[in-house]
């Protein structure tokens, strides 16, 4: 039921981005908003929204992007420190920071770039009562991905690996309004 629940939620935030009535009042203006799906090595599947911006009067191609994630990892295939743990309910989040550069492409933009990231875990009802968590951890990622500037929206394709924080491989798939 509570999966139910926070998929809800979820499917809301999601639905509320997209219906708001296109692009954000901002676009144009070097601040770039849309949601975002990513497929994560521990944690199943995830979204929410990101948030670019771009850094700096010259137009350098380096850009802020901010996103969060909420994902929803299967219960009973949760993985702690490589152990496999069974549990009644996990939650699981992430927030990221990164600083891209992007090459100077017309059409077709690939970036690099790189980041801070914390995950946040809570674990509670684990069949090993030591394994109930309520953790934050910080760590560093770097990434590379591209994305296409058309229609007055910008679809990209990013992947990610996390070193501390939530140490995975993310491939994440999404659109900025433009």
């Amino acid at each position: 039921m509570r999966v139910r629940s926070r998929a809800a939620a979820a499917g809301g935030v999601l639905a509320a981005m997209l219906s708001a009535g296109g692009p954000p009042a901002v676009a144009g203006q070097g601040i770039y908003v849309g949601p975002q799906a990513t497929s994560s090595e521990h944690a199943n599947w995830g979204f929410g929204p990101r948030l670019m911006i771009d850094l700096g009067p010259l137009d350098l191609g380096f850009r802020l992007q901010g996103s969060f994630d909420y994902f929803f990892p299967s219960d009973s295939e949760f993985e702690r420190a490589g152990i496999p743990v069974m549990a009644e309910d996990v939650d699981y989040w992430e927030l990221n920071l990164n600083v891209h550069w992007v090459f100077g492409i017309p059409l077709v933009a690939p970036y690099i770039g790189g980041g801070l990231n914390i995950a946040h875990t809570k674990v509670e009802g684990a069949s090993d009562s030591q394994l109930d968590v309520d953790e934050t951890d910080t760590g560093v990622n770097v990434l590379g991905g591209v994305e296409l500037k058309i229609f007055g929206f910008a679809p990209f394709l990013e992947a990610r690996k996390e070193f501390g924080g939530g140490d995975q491989w993310m491939v994440a798939l999404g659109f900025t309004f433009r």
